[in-house]
């Protein structure tokens, strides 16, 4: 398994599966090492590869060039991206603005792939089995890997009230 892992983000291929945890900015040098780890994958996994992306409640939203640089990856990953699952946890204004942030990347993207967005992380990981995605492992391997990385990542923020808000 492929991994990287900061204070504030996390990502992991699962076989042809690759998921990404955002707690906090999306900065240049955190979207470029999970492209590299897209590209790694798909070299691994010539038959395809899944993208689940999960935004934590109140992740900023990322700005026009990052924005810009994710349609980018996908562009260059071209056929071999098979479908992308973005999950947008919580609700209300911040939901909302970071939905409006999904519909621009959809808009920018030139739709290689099927891209659908969820409010649950489960609901995305089963939506990503549902692609026939070659080689992928049993969902309950990815779900549990989506866990194991969520909680390191809730350990890594618990002290910063801006990151991780109480529920």
């Amino acid at each position: 398994m492929d991994l990287l892992e900061r204070d504030t983000f996390a990502a992991e291929a699962v076989g042809p599966i690759v998921f990404a945890l955002w707690r906090g900015d999306l900065n240049g040098e955190s979207v470029e090492r999970v492209g590299a780890l897209l590209h790694r994958t798909a070299q691994a996994h010539p038959g395809g590869i899944a993208f689940i992306t999960v935004a934590e409640y109140r992740a900023p939203i990322p700005p026009a060039p990052i924005r810009a640089r994710i349609v980018e990856i996908y562009g260059e990953l071209g056929s071999q991206l098979s479908g992308v699952a973005q999950v947008v946890e919580g609700t209300g204004f911040w939901a909302s603005a970071a939905l409006c942030f999904i519909a621009g990347v959809g808009l920018l993207n030139k739709h290689t792939h099927p891209m659908k967005v969820f409010g649950r992380t489960d609901a995305a990981i089963d939506w990503v089995g549902s692609l026939g995605v070659p080689q992928a492992h049993p969902l309950q391997v990815v779900r549990a890997r989506v866990a194991h990385r969520a909680r390191a990542l809730d350990r890594a923020t618990a002290g910063s009230a801006e990151l991780l808000p109480s529920r």
